[in-house]
């Protein structure tokens, strides 16, 4: 069996969950995970293989940064990458430098752009020390 990426993608407006549902439902080595909610995104973080986190930085109930930061928790803690409509990147950029965070992008998300990101996410875990 072909081994897929686990794609968890919170973000609390419906229509950027069905567009990003649309584009990558051709992509088969992807297992997305769609949520409304950090809520019921950080359950699933406990139940399912997650190894990428694309997160709305600006979230009703908490921050995309307070969202994943849940995630840090594993062993081998899933990439992340952030969805933001601020044009002030400077929080953002420090988290790039840090480490903390794998990419940004701006919203409305060109998802040719973000499946670029998500192929080079995937060489990176791939890389990454202790992958399997």
């Amino acid at each position: 069996m072909k081994h897929t990426t686990g794609v968890l993608y919170v973000d609390s407006e419906q229509h950027n969950l069905n567009a990003f549902r649309a584009y990558f439902r051709e992509f088969k080595e992807y297992n997305i995970h769609l949520f409304k909610t950090g809520i019921d995104a950080v359950f699933a973080l406990h139940t399912e293989k997650i190894d990428i986190i694309i997160a709305d930085q600006i979230r009703p109930e908490v921050t995309g940064f307070e969202f994943v930061s849940a995630a840090r928790f594993k062993d081998s803690p899933p990439l992340i990458i952030v969805l933001t409509v601020h044009t002030d990147t400077q929080v953002l950029d420090m988290a790039l430098e840090q480490g903390t965070l794998f990419r940004y992008f701006p919203k409305p998300v060109n998802f040719q752009e973000l499946h670029f990101a998500l192929i080079d996410a995937k060489l990176t875990l791939i890389n990454r020390p202790n992958s399997h």
